[in-house]
């Protein structure tokens, strides 16, 4: 590779690297020499940090040496630029998505036992805290995290004049009473925020049903948390 030095500006010393007549390489700063092989652009600094244009994509990499995975990228009042995790830099960040989609009878439980809690189907990507033996979201880390339950249900009957209860378990415990029938199904929504310890538990369930059994149908389960 042939290296050509000349100065932008008669200030920015720049070093390009011309591998043929179409494509150059361009090095900017520390080791003007040396440049990484998928590299269109580098700007590196005298300890070894760099800021990268890949020649394929274009993707640009930042490397300071705070970057890491699932990092977002800050600043500080003066423009100074630096990666952050989601916590460091207080973006809340869902951490629980869950569905039901296949229909249950449930056995209606005031104490919330697990045979009347709703059986979530975590996605994929959110399945992490999610104990499916007792299908609970297990709080990871104390903080406030507000929860939302979207839920299609009835009693497990078609007669009227019964009464069947859904809770969004967690601190406050929201509940939905409805006359729901099975030939008559409802959706509602149930929504709390609350700060949870470690090991603190989050789910649905039936708290309440005038003919024991209760239908759950549809149902899905959203949790944030706020850093």
């Amino acid at each position: 590779m042939k290296i050509n030095s000349f100065r932008l500006a008669a200030l920015l010393p720049i070093t390009v690297g011309i591998k043929n007549i179409s494509f150059a390489h361009v090095k900017i700063g520390a080791n003007p020499t040396s440049i990484e092989t998928n590299s269109a652009m580098e700007i590196e600094a005298v300890n070894g940090n760099k800021n990268i244009v890949n020649k394929t994509n274009g993707q640009v990499r930042i490397q300071d040496g705070t970057q890491g995975t699932d990092k977002v990228l800050t600043s500080d009042a003066s423009g100074n630029a630096s990666w952050r995790s989601f916590s460091e830099a207080k973006v809340p960040s869902t951490v629980f998505i869950g569905n039901h989609t296949a229909g249950a009878v449930l056995v209606a439980d005031a104490n919330g036992g697990v045979d009347s809690r709703v059986p979530m189907t975590p996605v994929a990507a959110y399945a992490i805290n999610w104990d499916a033996l007792n299908k609970a979201y297990v709080l990871p880390v104390a903080r406030y995290y507000p929860a939302e339950l979207v839920s299609s249900f009835s009693i497990s009957t078609n007669a009227t004049g019964g009464r069947v209860d859904l809770m969004l378990r967690g601190k406050l415990g929201p509940v939905s009473s409805e006359s729901f029938r099975t030939g008559n199904r409802g959706v509602r929504s149930l929504v709390e925020t609350a700060y949870y310890n470690v090991g603190d538990l989050i789910y649905a369930h039936f708290s309440f049903s005038s003919t024991t059994n209760a239908n759950v149908y549809q149902s899905s389960l959203n949790i944030t948390y706020l850093p």
